[in-house]
């Protein structure tokens, strides 16, 4: 993985291994990643939060969607 990495500039893996710090800093990658993924963000979702609360602001962003796709 190490090496795919090294040679690959373009490449991007993300994921919550126990290993992954061993690919890149992780403390760099929060300093300059992160705050690009929340800039482009439309909504954060903390997955802390409880499943019910996450899945209930997942269904409220569905809503609209639902609406237009109702029949006349």
């Amino acid at each position: 993985m190490a090496a795919l990495l090294d040679a690959h500039a373009e490449l991007v893996v993300s994921g919550t291994a126990e290993n992954q710090g061993r690919f890149y800093e992780i403390a760099g990658y929060h300093e300059t990643v992160e705050p690009l993924l929340r800039r482009g963000a439309t909504l954060e979702l903390d997955a802390r939060r409880p499943v019910g609360d996450l899945a209930d602001a997942v269904e409220a962003m569905l809503e609209p969607q639902r609406a237009s796709m109702q029949p006349l």
